[in-house]
């Protein structure tokens, strides 16, 4: 077995047993009827969940994400008499072509 899966396996061995010990101490604080300190745990989870969320680059990430998707649109918009459609860039069709419906789309016209 290689190190690497050592280390894996031994991450997930650690994980399991901090989940069974949380589980316990607020088995244990239920059970004593602790709510204020359950309170206190609550708040300070939801301030670590918040702390991670603010570090996060998302904004970073999301530009970088944008810069990718303006390169080469994944749609084109073509105009059919009376409609206006989305259509995959790999997919051709001549303007006067009917529209190629999908099953959901078919159900809403015969019920106008």
């Amino acid at each position: 077995m290689r190190h690497q899966e050592k280390i894996k396996i031994q991450r997930r061995r650690r994980r399991k047993l901090f989940w069974l010990f949380a589980a316990t101490a607020v088995s244990a604080l239920l059970f004593e009827e602790q709510a204020a300190v359950l309170y206190v745990l609550s708040a300070l989870a939801i301030c670590g969940v918040l702390m991670v969320l603010a570090f996060s680059n998302l904004a970073a990430r999301d530009a970088e994400k944008q810069a990718s998707a303006s390169e080469k649109p994944l749609t084109k918009l073509i105009q059919i008499p009376g409609h206006w459609r989305l259509l995959p860039n790999n997919q051709e069709s001549s303007p006067m072509a009917p529209p190629p419906y999908s099953r959901e789309e078919q159900l809403q016209q015969q019920h106008c």
